[in-house]
């Protein structure tokens, strides 16, 4: 047995009393908590409290983390703190009250360090490297009082500064001593005052999205290649920024080791398990069951997460037990043993740990004072908004008429009628044909207004309503004026900002791909130019970390690719396209593309929890999966047909998810009723199959859809 597996405890111990080999350590939100500080949790929902409608919730702010209350108010504010990412969440709060929002992080200063802060400051001065995602200073404060010296890394130039220093001398990769602050810091400069104090971190949430910038990517990707890595506090959960770095580095490369520390009350000592093909099977089983249509706890993403780059790993150690307490216990034998000579400070400062002062100076915590001059337009917008998000229609409805009713000028009228666009392309019944009249009544306003970005957002909700009516010529002609309108000189005069304009390109670019990819006449070469739309929208989807428009893109990408898969039985269409010099891969080719764009459509849009949008990639797999079936030799065609039953039934509890005014079935789910039953026919379910056939029958016969009719 390996020493670390052997002793976990007496290996923590040594990386700080006497270590044999320098190493880096990745913290979270976790080791703050035993610090007076609000977990992230109980801060979103003091943030919500603040800026939604007055009457959401009329307790004692300092009391929201303390209730748990069932109420339909209290049950809405839970429900968007439980389905967003802070990150995200605040980033869309920064949508409507722009960099005011930032004064909310005055909630993560104060507090005193604890045992785990001590324990990495130690750490530093040993010349360990310490990444972290927390914006607190409270490493800082314990290497101040412990007089350690340590580098911080903050801002994308300094990042920049050590990676051009690495390539210049062409040298290996030092570090030593670094604090890396991957998603920003509250300043501790005296000269910083006001917004300015929260800088970095205003540049990390315009990241959320993106990824890590280019710079501060290399340097956590090289450390990982070059150091053995302790996770401690770190759920795993930045989907979009960190945790594809951690699971995508090129394990191949290193024999370099990760150990996560797994916060647990039992067992009463720390567990160790390192079996790696362990960690790929419950991987496997939580991402089914993340991604099996039901409601689930944020913990299995958490799980999943972590899961995901241990798996990578040839050798990696998940621990599980309290990580804090371990290291309290170490500190404390390193203070009495005078092992480093900090000693005799850590001592002192030791009784200043009080581990059970989780939620002191909640009551100290006030609101900004803008906060008390917010609109009740805004108020109703935000929670609107925040509603539509999580795909809550039913709670977002209410609040948007609100906020229609307290709109007095044109563009916050458009502002409402976008979201009602955005609501209307949800929750359209079967048969029902979009209306455009408000919507150009909008534009009609906003242009007269000047107000520019509103109008093109009313714009291209217009043209995909059109889209959705197959009134392609329509649709293309709004698409052209847009692209014009965002092409002309005179834009950067009124300083439309870099995001709004690359968010725009990525929804236009998107539209048109569907359009040329499913819309048209569907002949090979169009479908080629609809990928090409697809490739270029991900571009600016990725440019401003918009990560619905990249989930969006990526499932209208793999149906082209499902029907590209299906032109290929056409001998007549292969040829014409060879003829035209355009490529032709074969059917399977386009069916494993397929299959990967839309898991990954659907991984994004299961992770930020949109039940509505995670049903259509899933569709689409069942598609590709009868295509399988009816391209297979007979003896596999039933395994193909089994898992696009089982596609059928995940697709179907997500859409149970989604709430409407209507009592008629939506499109979705006679067009799945229809699917299941052509499934159910070739397995020879019969009975099930012409049952399930009738109800669909009956539903175009009401509807007064011969065509549908005679496709039954």
């Amino acid at each position: 047995m390996n020493e670390f597996k052997a002793d976990p405890k007496g290996w923590l111990h040594k990386a700080i009393a006497e270590p044999d080999q320098k190493l880096a350590f990745f913290v979270g939100a976790g080791i703050s908590i035993n610090s007076g500080l609000p977990d992230f949790g109980c801060l979103n929902k003091r943030l919500i409290r603040s800026i939604g409608p007055k009457d959401w919730d009329p307790m004692d702010i300092t009391e929201i983390c303390r209730r748990d209350d069932s109420s339909s108010k209290m049950s809405e504010i839970d429900e968007i703190c439980n389905c967003l990412r802070p990150e995200v969440l605040i980033q869309e709060v920064l949508q409507i009250h722009g960099d005011n929002t930032l004064e909310f992080y005055k909630w993560l200063e104060g507090g005193i360090p604890n045992s785990n802060h001590y324990y990495l400051a130690i750490a530093l001065k040993k010349g360990h490297y310490v990444f972290t995602t927390n914006v607190d200073t409270l490493i800082e404060q314990a290497c101040d009082e412990l007089k350690v010296s340590y580098k911080p890394v903050v801002f994308e130039n300094e990042y920049k500064a050590l990676v051009d220093n690495i390539s210049d001398n062409n040298s290996s990769i030092d570090f030593d001593s670094c604090l890396f602050k991957l998603h920003g810091s509250i300043s501790r400069e005296s000269s910083c005052s006001g917004l300015n104090r929260y800088k970095s971190i205003q540049f990390a949430l315009n990241q959320v999205g993106k990824g890590l910038n280019t710079f501060s990517k290399k340097v956590l990707t090289d450390c990982l290649l070059a150091r053995d890595f302790i996770f401690l506090g770190y759920s795993g959960n930045d989907h979009f920024s960190v945790q594809p770095v951690l699971k995508n580095t090129d394990t191949g490369q290193t024999d370099r080791k990760i150990y996560w520390l797994k916060y647990s009350k039992s067992p009463s000592e720390l567990e160790v398990d390192d079996d790696i093909g362990g960690f790929l099977v419950q991987k496997n089983k939580l991402w089914e069951r993340a991604t099996d249509g039901k409601e689930v706890e944020s913990s299995i993403w958490e799980d999943v997460s972590v899961l995901e780059v241990l798996a990578q790993r040839n050798t990696a150690y998940l621990i599980k037990g309290d990580s804090s307490a371990t290291l309290k216990e170490i500190i404390n034998q390193v203070a009495d043993a005078k092992v480093i000579p900090e000693a005799f400070e850590l001592k002192k400062t030791l009784d200043k740990i009080l581990e059970e002062s989780k939620d002191s100076g909640v009551s100290t915590i006030c609101e900004p004072r803008w906060v008390k001059d917010i609109s009740d337009f805004n108020r109703c917008l935000c929670a609107a908004a925040l509603l539509i998000r999580v795909r809550d229609l039913d709670s977002a409805m209410p609040h948007l008429k609100e906020a229609k009713r307290f709109a007095t000028a044109d563009e916050e009228r458009a502002k409402v009628e976008r979201l009602f666009a955005v609501i209307d392309s949800i929750k359209r019944p079967t048969g029902k044909k979009p209306s455009t009249d408000d919507l150009r009544k909008t534009i009609d306003a906003c242009m007269e207004k000047g107000a520019l970005v509103p109008m093109i957002e009313a714009c291209l909700e217009m043209a995909n309503l059109y889209r959705i009516a197959r009134s392609f010529d329509k649709a293309n002609d709004i698409l052209d004026e847009v692209e014009a309108e965002l092409n002309q000189p005179y834009i950067k005069k009124i300083e439309m900002a870099f995001d709004d304009k690359s968010r725009l390109m990525a929804q236009l670019l998107h539209y048109r791909g569907l359009i040329c990819g499913l819309g048209l006449s569907g002949d090979i070469s169009n479908k080629l130019k609809g990928l090409n739309y697809c490739k270029n929208a991900l571009g600016f989807a990725d440019l401003v970390g918009d990560i619905s428009r990249k989930a969006a893109v990526l499932n209208g990408r793999g149906l082209i690719m499902y029907q590209l898969a299906e032109k290929m039985d056409d001998p007549l269409q292969v040829a014409e396209s060879s003829s035209n010099g355009q490529p032709t891969e074969n059917a399977d080719y386009w069916l494993q593309e397929a299959e990967s764009s839309l898991n990954e459509s659907l991984a994004l849009y299961a992770r930020i929890r949109d039940p509505r949008s995670s049903f259509q990639p899933l569709r689409n797999l069942m598609l590709v999966h009868l295509l399988r079936a009816q391209q297979s030799e007979p003896n596999n065609c039933e395994h193909w047909y089994e898992l696009a039953l089982k596609d059928c039934d995940r697709s179907e509890r997500y859409l149970a998810q989604v709430h409407t005014d209507s009592n008629e079935l939506s499109g979705d789910q006679i067009e799945l009723c229809y699917r299941r039953a052509c499934i159910l026919g070739k397995l020879g379910k019969t009975d099930e199959a012409c049952s399930l056939f009738k109800t669909v029958l009956s539903h175009w016969e009401a509807k007064n859809d011969p065509h549908q009719q005679a496709r039954i």
